[in-house]
Formats: structure tokens, C-alpha cells, sequence
């Protein structure tokens, strides 16, 4: 088992974001786990950083956590208010980052002793 980790302190602007998903492709290219795409792994954590960065409170801390045939991308931030699936719209131009984990994976939140919450998705062997 193999853990990666990454801090963000402050807001992130789009080269950020890049250097996050070329960080987490090579991550997961070096830990890769048997049926689990690494492009699902990519879209997964950019969706959990980004939204911890637009609706959490900073810092923001990411762990990827291997196993035999499952990967978990854990996102934490110190909102103690938990993401919520938002009412279907066709029309709305964001809202679908959870329906997005959800349909890589399975996701769920847990609340953090010290105060705020991480925001988990695993994504398993297909």
C-alpha cells in the first residue's frame, strides 16, 4: 500500500490545477491498481480539490491511498458542512461533480475529530 499526499494552503488557479493533474497521473501511473483507469483517478481528485477549494475552508489536504483492487482519493478542508447531490437541471452549468464521483466509484464523507471533513471516493477494479 502506497500513499500520496498534497497540501493546499490557498486558492489554486488553472496552472495549479494542471500541475495537480500531471502530479496525480504520474502517482497513479507509479501505484497502479489492476482495472482501475488512471484517467478516473485524475477526474476524481481534480473533482474533489476543486470543490473543496470552492466550497470548503482551507487548507485543503488530498491523500490517493492504494490497495489490491481499490483506490481511494481522500480530500479534507476544515467546512464542517457536508456536499450535498443538488436538484437535476438540465440547464445549470455546474452541480455534477458528486454525479460524476458517483458514477466512478462510490463516495462518502466523514466527519474529522479536530473539526471539519474529508470527502472520500473509491474507484474499484472493473
Amino acid at each position: 500500500m502506497s500513499i500520496g499526499r498534497q497540501h493546499f494552503p490557498s486558492p489554486m488557479d488553472e496552472s495549479a490545477y494542471r500541475a495537480l493533474r500531471l502530479w496525480t497521473r504520474g502517482w497513479a501511473l507509479a501505484h497502479p491498481v489492476d482495472g482501475v483507469d488512471v484517467d478516473d483517478i485524475t477526474l476524481a481528485t481534480v473533482e474533489l480539490v476543486s470543490n473543496a477549494m470552492r466550497h470548503g475552508a482551507r487548507p485543503v489536504d488530498l491523500e490517493l491511498q492504494d490497495g489490491p483492487s481499490t483506490l481511494r482519493v481522500s480530500v479534507g478542508d476544515r467546512s464542517e458542512v457536508s456536499p450535498r447531490l443538488p436538484e437535476p437541471n438540465a440547464m445549470a452549468t455546474g452541480g455534477r461533480g458528486l454525479m460524476i464521483l458517483g458514477a466512478l466509484g462510490r463516495w462518502g464523507v466523514n466527519r474529522r475529530p479536530t473539526g471539519g471533513k474529508t470527502v472520500w471516493c473509491e474507484l474499484a477494479s472493473r
